[in-house]
């Protein structure tokens, strides 16, 4: 028992040594870092004042502000004499940064505001704007994206204030690459980018429901495209140039029931290569829309009847018009047809039939002349001019519904009423029908509705 006590009692005095040892070299610092003096120090330099924490070897440490001469002044955290951590760094002229620093960079996430009203609130590296970020500028313009080195580079949404919308690829703080454009208006554009303007491919929308799907330069339609009407009635398919049909090119109206191919120069047909009439297709398409009407509903009910009723009138004076039209006999009364040879061979595609409608004036009644060379006055005001809406008027009509003309200077149609359909110090010539009046009275040929 004794033996065990005295066993006891050795190691409890060990014990107390290596106590009493270790406590002494702790005393020493012997392999300890050295302590952060944490009372507040002033220290004055040659370019400003630093208030703050600092360590042994002098350095800035922990929290501080530093002010200098010229004006600037920060106040944050700062490790081994650098800005480290979160600040806040205020410029002479009201430029304010907000948020990380690393070795006395703006560096991770930050807001910085311009004295101007520009506002950034995202990523940075190495003092510059860089990852991803909002741009706001003072006029309500936002830019959500990506950055690299201070310019909206990658995935990005632009947003004006008037509606406008751009959201696709960016380069060098420009639309570069793939993209959606919308306007304010319901235009939409899906497509290629390069330097800002639309190039390459790409889908144009208009908000009337037009469609053009193609090629682009510089922000036009140029190259190869297809430009598509509502309800798909009308189609061209060919070669553009300065957003007008310019080359080889075919248009199309009422589900390709009729084709012409030429060719355009700037945006008018200049010779026709070809006409065609195709009614298999034709009634394959109007039989497909009225079925899909007339099948939608699990009855048959008198509003179904009445619209099967009107497209059965419709579609009976149209193939009256197409019998008339595929007619290869030579006109003995004087009607006015045209043939048009097919690729040369002879034969007959299509004639065309004009009648009183195509031949007078619909405000004067007057009838239309053809001459553009003309030096008399009254010849050329009797010149058929075509608005934007497809309508055509004699010239002196036009120029005299001033009644029409807008603040901006376009006149509306007078017949359907829209606005901006011509322009009085450009009005556009009907050229293709100054061509087929021009060839009917050639060969002696009157209206077809005023036919014996």
């Amino acid at each position: 028992m004794n033996i065990w006590l005295r066993r006891i009692a050795i190691l409890l005095f060990l014990l107390l040594l290596l106590l009493i040892a270790g406590t002494v070299l702790q005393a020493s610092g012997d392999g300890a870092p050295p302590p952060i003096v944490s009372v507040a120090t002033t220290i004055k330099y040659s370019n400003g004042d630093y208030r703050g924490n600092i360590d042994n070897n002098g350095n800035r440490n922990g929290h501080g502000e530093y002010a200098w001469t010229d004006g600037r002044v920060y106040l944050g955290h700062y490790k081994d004499g650098l800005r480290n951590g979160k600040g806040k760094f205020t410029w002479p002229n009201g430029d304010v940064y907000v948020g990380e620093f690393l070795d006395d960079f703006r560096n991770g996430k930050g807001k910085y505001t311009w004295t101007d009203g520009r506002v950034y609130d995202g990523d940075w590296l190495a003092g510059k704007i860089h990852g991803k970020g909002k741009f706001t500028w003072p006029n309500g313009d936002v830019y959500d994206g990506e950055f690299l080195d201070d310019l909206r580079s990658g995935k990005g949404k632009y947003t004006w204030t008037d509606g406008r919308v751009y959201y696709g690829d960016w380069l060098a703080d420009k639309m570069h690459g793939k993209g959606k454009y919308t306007w304010a208006n319901g235009d939409v554009y899906v497509g290629e980018y390069k330097d800002n303007l639309k190039n390459g491919k790409g889908k144009y929308t208009w908000a009337n429901g037009d469609v053009y799907d193609g090629e682009f330069l510089d922000g036009l339609r140029n190259g190869l495209g297809a430009q598509t009407g509502k309800w798909k009635a009308r189609r061209y398919e060919g070669e553009w140039s300065n957003n007008k049909m310019h080359g080889k090119g075919a248009v199309s109206w009422f589900w390709n029931l009729i084709e012409v191919k030429g060719e355009w120069k700037n945006g008018w047909l200049t010779s026709i290569v070809r006409v065609g009439v195709d009614i298999g297709i034709g009634v394959v398409a109007l039989a497909n829309r009225l079925v899909h009407v007339i099948c939608s509903y699990h009855y048959f009910g008198f509003h179904h009847v009445l619209v099967l009723a009107v497209w059965t009138i419709l579609w009976e004076f149209l193939l009256r018009d197409l019998k008339g039209a595929k007619s290869n006999k030579e006109p003995t009364d004087g009607v006015g047809i045209i043939h048009v040879e097919r690729d040369g061979t002879g034969d007959t595609d299509l004639v065309v039939r004009l009648n009183s409608d195509h031949n007078h004036c619909g405000i004067c009644y007057q009838a239309f002349t053809t001459d553009t060379e003309s030096t008399d006055q009254t010849s050329l005001n009797l010149l058929p001019v075509m608005g934007a809406c497809g309508h055509y008027f004699c010239r002196g009509c036009i120029i005299a519904s001033q009644y029409m003309v807008a603040p901006n200077g376009a006149m509306g149609c007078p017949k359907c009423n829209r606005a901006n359909q011509f322009d009085p110090e450009n009005l556009v010539h009907h050229r293709m029908l100054i061509d087929l009046l021009t060839r009917a009275r050639n060969i002696g040929a009157v209206p077809a509705d005023e036919e014996a």
